[in-house]
């Protein structure tokens, strides 16, 4: 499963979730996800079926697909 989280900011995810399917919920003061994961933006989170952080890998400046699958594949095979 995929889900993003916005930064507890001033900004509307609104036109980041127009027209998209992924669940996209928004950090709030007092939960602190993105100070306590230090995020920052364009992060992909792995975790894996225990929820447990896995991998991070910043996409800002694009990113190998194969890399990610087989960090997925790595997991599945676990």
């Amino acid at each position: 499963m995929a889900m993003g989280i916005g930064k507890d900011n001033s900004y509307s995810i609104s036109s980041i979730i127009a027209g998209k399917e992924i669940p996209w919920v928004k950090d709030e003061p007092g939960n602190n996800v993105w100070r306590d994961w230090n995020a920052e933006n364009r992060d992909l989170y792995i975790l894996d079926k225990e929820a447990r952080f896995r991998f991070r890998i910043n996409l800002t400046s694009g990113f190998d697909e194969d890399e990610i699958q087989s960090k997925i594949n790595q997991l599945l095979n676990e």
